[in-house]
């Protein structure tokens, strides 16, 4: 699943910044930010 919206990835990932996407699969969620990947586990 992408997630774009702000009030979306805020409640997934608690990303407060205003730019962001989140890619999420069943296992891991990637948090893509100011061209950075940072991999976070939920």
């Amino acid at each position: 699943m992408l997630v774009t919206d702000g009030i979306n990835r805020r409640y997934l990932t608690d990303f407060t910044g205003s730019a962001g996407t989140v890619l999420t699969s069943k296992k891991e969620a990637y948090l893509y930010v100011s061209n950075a990947l940072k991999k976070e586990w939920f």
